[in-house]
């Protein structure tokens, strides 16, 4: 699952390919991390 994120969203002023890659791989280890405290 992928997170969209758009330049100079409210998710804070991501402009470019990597750092919108870096947000997305960011969320997903928040994600996984949730879903290993829940389990």
């Amino acid at each position: 699952m992928r997170i969209p994120v758009y330049p100079d969203s409210e998710s804070g002023n991501i402009r470019t390919p990597l750092a919108k890659d870096l947000a997305i791989l960011l969320q997903t280890v928040k994600v996984m991390l949730m879903k290993d405290r829940a389990s």
